[in-house]
């Protein structure tokens, strides 16, 4: 989900700071240490990790950061728009998650239910987009 939001960013030739959850920081630690090697400028990327109530509150209400791009909970969500409101930020946010499957009466069932079980343990069901909800005809 980085890669997803640095990619761009760093192709129009924005600085990035990278500030991944508290308790999951080791991925995007070790992403900072593999674009080391690529010899960008110093300060293209940087990473920032510790607690969202105070380093994401900090990022989210400083002048000098023009956008924010957040995937997680509603009420991060929330809290992240309320503080970027102040400076008029650009925001992309994804909020939520474990949405819903509808499964209609023409369906192949097994087939649906064989692809649904793949997405709801895909990564130990720890994705935004996984399945929370099934309607089944």
């Amino acid at each position: 989900m980085i890669i997803q939001k640095l990619a761009p960013a760093l192709t129009l030739g924005n600085t990035c700071i990278i500030k991944p959850p508290s308790i999951d920081s080791l991925s995007a630690l070790k992403l900072a240490e593999l674009l080391d090697t690529l010899g960008l400028p110093p300060g293209t990327v940087n990473v920032i990790t510790g607690p969202g109530g105070t380093v994401g509150e900090a990022l989210a209400s400083h002048r000098g950061v023009d956008m924010i791009a957040f995937t997680g909970s509603c009420e991060t969500g929330k809290a992240i728009m309320a503080l970027a409101s102040h400076n008029v930020k650009r925001l992309q946010l994804e909020l939520g998650g474990k949405n819903p499957v509808i499964i209609l009466d023409d369906a192949d069932v097994s087939t649906a239910v064989s692809a649904m079980m793949m997405f709801q343990f895909a990564n130990s069901g720890q994705i935004c987009a996984a399945p929370g909800r099934f309607f089944v005809h």
